[in-house]
């Protein structure tokens, strides 16, 4: 079974799974640590592009019933980061 994480959350470890950087490089380019601050800082040192998608899933609750779940979530594609980290 899926664990409920809130946005911050998997927004930061979005970034840990999908920007090929370690924490101290963006450390060095956002000088912050909390999820919002570090997309709101990265958006000053890259080019980024949201898009909204949605997913929809059906998924069997605990009574055995099949349930319709759709998900909308973003996704973030980062352009001009490596220049911000050899930089």
């Amino acid at each position: 079974m899926k664990v409920y994480k809130p946005h911050p959350q998997k927004l930061l470890e979005w970034v840990k799974n999908h920007v090929y950087f370690t924490h101290n490089d963006i450390l060095r380019i956002t000088k912050c640590n909390c999820p919002y601050s570090v997309l709101r800082a990265l958006r000053r040192q890259a080019k980024i592009s949201e898009e909204s998608k949605t997913k929809k899933e059906k998924l069997v609750d605990s009574k055995g019933n099949v349930v319709n779940v759709t998900t909308r979530y973003t996704l973030y594609k980062f352009e001009g980061l490596k220049n911000a980290v050899n930089g």
